[in-house]
């Protein structure tokens, strides 16, 4: 919880991890989570699917300030781990 919590908020983490591969929810876009028909607990999901909800659902955001420092070209050859540290 403390990814969900730091990085969302506590609204927001209930929200986005109550409904993570809920019949009327969305699905876990990190693992293949089973979708049981006859069954779903109210959490549905593993570790990794908790911190991807919580990655793409975070709250902060670079600025066009960061765009300037940084070109397309340079942002390339990133790694995604140094690409996902930015917004922090």
């Amino acid at each position: 919880m403390t990814p969900a919590l730091k990085q969302m908020g506590v609204v927001k983490s209930a929200r986005n991890l109550l409904t993570l591969n809920q019949v009327d929810g969305f699905d876990c876009k990190s693992c293949a989570w089973p979708d049981p028909q006859d069954h779903r607990h109210t959490a549905e999901f593993c570790e990794n699917g908790a911190k991807a909800v919580s990655w793409v659902g975070q709250r902060e955001t670079v600025g066009a300030e960061f765009f300037a420092a940084h070109p397309i070209s340079a942002l390339e050859r990133q790694t995604e781990y140094w690409l996902e540290r930015q917004a922090g």
